[in-house]
């Protein structure tokens, strides 16, 4: 066996173990929203305490949260971009409250998780190949605007390159939020 396929397949060997491993290796910025829950009916003035509080939701719908005192929600996973929300309580007999004012969060990263595996783009054809080189240092920043296969590229000062990987290309892609 030649050098050059004992080391593509040590490469996709590799590739293979750490997708099987099924860590997380991609996360985006998370969005945390905080609010107040209501303490009293509403039916045009305030109309007495609310006993029956069963939860809030809230709206893109994103989460539904059945926790009455729950009063903040992480949502993971958002990639870069502005995002408005609003909320609304509901009770356990079904009522539910108007919806809640508007707030926008905005999401500036994009980040791969420490470990993610990095790949290197070869063209064969009328396609892509990408073979796994290394893995992904800590608080690797995704590059949005450059992307192949769904994999997104990273600075090469990022990679922690494979044992006997020779190879240092100027693409290197991976996993993402």
């Amino acid at each position: 066996m030649s050098k050059r396929i004992k080391y593509l397949f040590i490469a996709i060997t590799f590739g293979v173990l750490a997708w099987l491993a099924g860590a997380e290796l991609v996360r985006a910025d998370d969005v945390t929203l905080t609010w107040t829950n209501p303490t009293g009916q509403e039916q045009c003035t305030e109309a007495g305490p609310l006993t029956t509080l069963a939860g809030t939701r809230i709206w893109e719908l994103v989460a539904e949260i059945d926790d009455p005192a729950a009063t903040t929600v992480t949502l993971n996973g958002k990639l870069p971009g502005e995002y408005q929300y609003v909320a609304t309580s509901y009770t356990t007999d079904g009522e539910e409250s108007r919806v809640s004012g508007k707030t926008t969060k905005t999401v500036t990263e994009f980040m791969a998780v420490a470990g993610a595996t990095a790949y290197q783009v070869v063209t064969i054809n009328n396609g892509f190949w990408l073979l796994p080189i290394g893995t992904v240092s800590a608080d690797t920043e995704c590059i949005v605007n450059q992307s192949v296969n769904g994999k997104y590229a990273i600075p090469t000062s990022s990679v922690s390159w494979s044992p006997g990987a020779t190879a240092r290309p100027v693409l290197v892609v991976s996993d993402c939020g």
